[in-house]
């Protein structure tokens, strides 16, 4: 006699197991019942790990709405106080990612609360990403005497992006926060690579700001850049001194086209250069 098990005292994760290994053709009514107690939350739940009430998953849902909200005045704010401090936006534009990704929880339904943990990961991923890449920035790749210098001449615009830089940090740490609930915290499987990933975030954000950190050294201090800054010395003089920021290349017909800003500074004055050239390919010995 082949009597059905009671799922009704399996776990999720026991259910799940038991859908991989039934034979779907032989059983295919507690297939069914499996499927359906998965969708429903139909399933054993531990004591002592007790899922949250409706009222309190509303809360969660009125704290995702919140977060949305300042997600997207802080997009505005960013562009609006560009414009006074002169930030780079196309240098830290990145940032706000985890604030577009934030600005979806304003209209956010309550079957989706992937959407809240998702937020959650950017927003601790770029916490650890924002601190460490700012440091490795100010510690190899720009120079100290400029950071100096910097600071002397625009102490406003210096400030300010300070200022702006923790206000970033507060509400990433505010957001996620307030979204660490137990429900959100059950969304983060280990089922797969990606579940394993999710549930590190700070590791990833330090991962992906040492492997940019490395990728804005090779460039800055790369052949190319080292040229474009020869040209600049060229053609300003030994009265400053030079760093290469950016370097860009692009393939045409004529041959490699390279860009390369460069930043000259002494004690009085900071100045922006670009400099553009094309490098002629010689054709190989016959």
């Amino acid at each position: 006699m082949n009597t059905s098990p009671d799922y009704a005292t399996y776990s999720k994760e026991q259910l799940e197991g038991v859908l991989l290994r039934i034979d779907k053709e032989r059983f295919p009514e507690r297939v069914a019942e499996i499927e359906r107690r998965l969708m429903d939350g139909d399933h054993w739940q531990d004591p002592e790990d007790p899922v949250q009430s409706p009222k309190e998953l509303s809360k969660d849902l009125l704290a995702a709405e919140r977060v949305g909200a300042v997600s997207i005045l802080f997009i505005i704010s960013y562009f609006v106080l560009n414009l006074f401090f002169q930030f780079g936006t196309d240098d830290y534009v990145i940032d706000l990612i985890p604030f577009i990704a934030g600005a979806t929880l304003v209209k956010i339904k309550k079957d989706t609360i992937q959407t809240i943990a998702s937020f959650r990961f950017l927003a601790r991923a770029f916490v650890a990403a924002s601190l460490l890449f700012m440091a490795i920035h100010f510690s190899f790749i720009q120079p100290f005497d400029l950071s100096a210098t910097q600071f002397k001449l625009f102490p406003r615009d210096s400030s300010g992006y300070l200022a702006f830089f923790l206000l970033k940090i507060a509400l990433f740490v505010w957001a996620g926060r307030i979204l660490a609930t137990s429900e959100v915290l059950k969304f983060e499987q280990s089922t797969n690579w990606f579940g394993i990933a999710f549930r590190h975030p700070i590791s990833i954000g330090l991962f992906a700001a040492l492997l940019f950190g490395w990728m804005t050294y090779s460039k800055v201090n790369s052949e190319v850049a080292q040229q474009g800054v020869a040209k600049a010395r060229i053609e300003y003089g030994a009265q400053f001194n030079y760093t290469a920021t950016a370097v860009k290349t692009k393939q045409k017909l004529v041959g490699p086209t390279h860009s390369v800003a460069v930043t000259a500074w002494n004690q009085e004055k900071i100045l922006f250069i670009e400099e553009h050239w094309i490098e002629k390919e010689t054709a190989p010995p016959k």
